[in-house]
């Protein structure tokens, strides 16, 4: 049985409503997912589907920042997720830091992969959240970086990217509250 989706107006309901309470509240915006290496990967020849995840997350997005515009910046403070990463540029070959590609090789189909306690597992077959729980800087992509990359795997954020998050999350606490 799955989980029933919590709903647009229900989330700004509940943030709404801690507000009220007096509690200081932090959303984060969905980021654009158009630029994760799943979308990337699977729109090599298109761009159809990248595109409607954008429009889809933008539409998502906007609609939670209106649901809540007219609550004072001082008790909802919005970090922007959405605008980290605009675009895709692993350009400069030299120094490329994968920005835009996974950077753990459990992600990388194929790869043999030694867990903690020292048995080894063909990274086809560990589940997804095993993969990232294996991955570490002994498990990174050749010329990958863990203060550059941005993604660990297709869909998840490298630790760099938590740190942008943080750090806007950081910027926007200490100026609004």
């Amino acid at each position: 049985m799955n989980a029933p989706l919590i709903e647009l107006a229900s989330l700004a309901t509940a943030i709404r409503a801690a507000s009220t309470a007096g509690a200081k509240v932090l959303f984060v915006s969905v980021p654009n997912l158009k630029y994760s290496p799943k979308i990337q990967s699977a729109n090599a020849a298109s761009t159809e589907n990248g595109t409607l995840l954008q429009t889809l997350t933008l539409a998502f997005n906007n609609a939670m920042k209106s649901d809540l515009y007219d609550v004072s910046g001082h008790k909802i403070g919005l970090v922007d997720a959405f605008n980290m990463y605009t675009k895709v540029d692993d350009s400069d070959t030299k120094t490329k830091v994968r920005t835009m590609e996974p950077t753990c090789k459990t992600a990388v189909s194929g790869n043999t992969i030694t867990a903690p306690d020292g048995t080894e597992y063909l990274s086809d077959d560990l589940t997804a959240q095993q993969k990232l729980l294996f991955c570490t800087s002994e498990t990174m992509v050749t010329n990958s970086s863990i203060s550059a990359s941005r993604w660990a795997d297709d869909t998840h954020f490298a630790p760099y990217s938590h740190y942008l998050l943080g750090t806007l999350a950081y910027n926007r606490v200490r100026d609004n509250f």
